[in-house]
């Protein structure tokens, strides 16, 4: 008689200890990280808010120097949802008092900054390599979000017709691309340790 549980704990046991440990370890973080957020951290709109901020500051840095003669301004929008009652923040950049771009909370890349320290998470290594790609990482996250934030606010200053297809597809596969590197350049390194160690 077929058992599901039975079949799911033959397949279980067939799965590499490294595999099972990375599969495990991920499904505790995300647990601790959904429960964290969406109880402590989502109500007090931490660390939406800074994050959200920290984006657009950086982007409108990027505006002015490509357009220096531009006068480029910041404005916190609050919005509700009259049908679900959800009240969300923007922040609105101006060129020229003319909106270029407005970033959500959801433009913050706070779920890739978690995407890729869960991982981290899941891979741990020595405590001073753990934090150098911790710290390194987050810099490449923040560095190649406010170039997509600013390849939009761009688009949408040239009006071009592709704008929509870039942001929705080409500037975040750009986004998985870079932490997809960060994360084979992490692994490299620790095959090449861990190489070196049995030279020993």
């Amino acid at each position: 008689m077929f058992n599901p549980l039975t079949e799911i704990k033959s397949i279980w046991q067939e799965i590499p200890q490294t595999i099972q440990r990375f599969i495990k370890r991920a499904f505790v973080f995300f647990i601790v990280w959904k429960v964290v957020y969406m109880l402590i951290l989502y109500p007090a709109n931490i660390p939406d808010k800074q994050l959200r901020h920290a984006t657009s500051w950086g982007t409108m840095q990027l505006l002015k120097w490509k357009y220096p003669e531009s006068t480029f301004g910041i404005q916190s929008k609050v919005m509700t949802d009259t049908i679900f009652r959800i009240t969300t923040e923007s922040d609105i950049i101006f060129k020229d008092n003319k909106k270029v771009l407005g970033i959500a909370d959801p433009c913050n890349a706070l779920e890739l900054y978690i995407l890729y320290i869960s991982f981290l998470f899941c891979f741990p290594e020595k405590i001073y390599r753990t934090i150098y790609f911790l710290i390194v990482g987050v810099l490449v996250i923040y560095i190649v979000n406010i170039l997509r934030c600013f390849g939009v606010a761009w688009l949408n200053i040239q009006h071009s017709y592709v704008t929509e297809i870039a942001h929705h597809y080409v500037f975040k596969l750009a986004e998985y691309a870079a932490i997809f590197g960060l994360w084979m350049l992490y692994l490299r390194k620790q095959k090449y340790l861990v190489a070196s160690e049995n030279k020993h």
